[in-house]
């Protein structure tokens, strides 16, 4: 294997490793925007779970 055909290597893991950062950095806020679209959830429920006894 030549240096030119490493350093092509070299560069192409380079660039497939700054591509999962990025997508990783994406799917770390997509993953916390869910997270807090759950806890909201079971703020809710709990709220109308507690409510329900009042009106009954």
């Amino acid at each position: 294997m030549t240096i030119e055909e490493l350093d092509i290597r070299l560069y192409r893991i380079t660039a497939l490793t700054e591509a999962n950062t990025a997508n990783i950095a994406k799917l770390e806020v997509e993953s916390k925007k869910w997270d807090e679209r759950f806890f909201q959830l079971i703020r809710d429920t709990l709220n109308f779970s507690r409510n329900i006894p009042a009106i009954l």
